[in-house]
């Protein structure tokens, strides 16, 4: 029926009102970078709690053995490298992105594909 293609066609749609000029950051303002930098960076921060949360209310953490030092101090270098990654990180999701979103290669969900689903 027609539901495929009305979800596939809604997804499509707000795909595309979410790349706010996504595919050149050259036309972003400065409030757009910065935007884009917390975004990252809190899916990020996101993702860290979930990482050290799951396991532990669904899994035994003492499973598995940790091992390293625990740095209770942070030195400079340390922060520093930190930073830096923080930084490119943000780089790299947003060239990622951007050639996933402009490669012919990569099937986002399309009309085509809507067909696809309903057998058309």
């Amino acid at each position: 029926s027609s539901t495929p293609r009305m979800v596939a066609e809604a997804m499509a749609g707000l795909a595309w009102g979410a790349t706010f000029k996504f595919w050149d950051a050259s036309t972003w303002s400065m409030p757009e970078y910065a935007l884009w930098s917390v975004v990252i960076l809190l899916g990020l921060e996101l993702m860290s709690y979930l990482v050290n949360e799951i396991p532990q209310r669904f899994f035994n953490p003492s499973a598995i053995p940790i091992r390293g030092k625990h740095l209770d101090v942070l030195s400079w270098k340390d922060i520093s490298f930190i930073t830096w990654n923080k930084f490119t990180t943000t780089l790299f999701t947003y060239h990622a992105l951007r050639f996933c979103w402009l490669s012919p290669r990569i099937a986002w969900v399309s009309a085509r594909l809507a067909d696809r689903l309903s057998g058309h």
